[in-house]
């Protein structure tokens, strides 16, 4: 089962990609990957669900999933409740830094078929860690070219 942690940082204070992050319908305009988002459902100011299609290596997949905001820490949990994969939760965080922030993701990603995973899991985590750089590639670019 893939487990993915990735980090990148960005020139901009953590308030400003907080509120991105907090705003993801806007992520499909600026990550090539993530074809669309919806926000589904709304659970006060700090729970959504949301429907997410994404192109994964040339494969789309579609998956809804909870989504729990942490204003205070500047976090976003999620988890899978509906979808292509047996299991999908992780969670994106923000650490302020001198001059910037730093945006990590961490999950882990079962697709819930055991032979195949022994036989061509370790191309299927490659891709995905590979993917999962690229959309912090993309929101880093885009949010530093947004003052510019």
């Amino acid at each position: 089962m893939p487990e993915v942690d990735v980090a990148t940082t960005i020139l901009r204070e953590s308030a400003e990609v907080y509120a991105f992050l907090k705003d993801i319908e806007r992520l499909p305009t600026i990550a090539r990957g993530v074809k669309q988002i919806r926000i589904l459902e709304t659970y006060g100011s700090d729970a959504r669900l949301t429907e997410w299609v994404a192109d994964i290596g040339g494969v789309i997949v579609t998956w809804w999933q909870k989504e729990v905001l942490d204003d205070a820490l500047m976090s976003l949990s999620f988890a899978q409740i509906k979808g292509e994969y047996k299991r999908f939760e992780g969670s994106w965080e923000l650490r302020p830094l001198a001059g910037g922030t730093q945006l990590r993701i961490r999950f882990q990603l079962d697709p819930g078929v055991p032979r195949w995973e022994r036989t061509t899991g370790a191309i299927f985590s490659r891709k995905v860690a590979a993917n999962t750089w690229r959309l912090l590639r993309d929101i880093r670019q885009a949010l530093e070219a947004s003052s510019e």
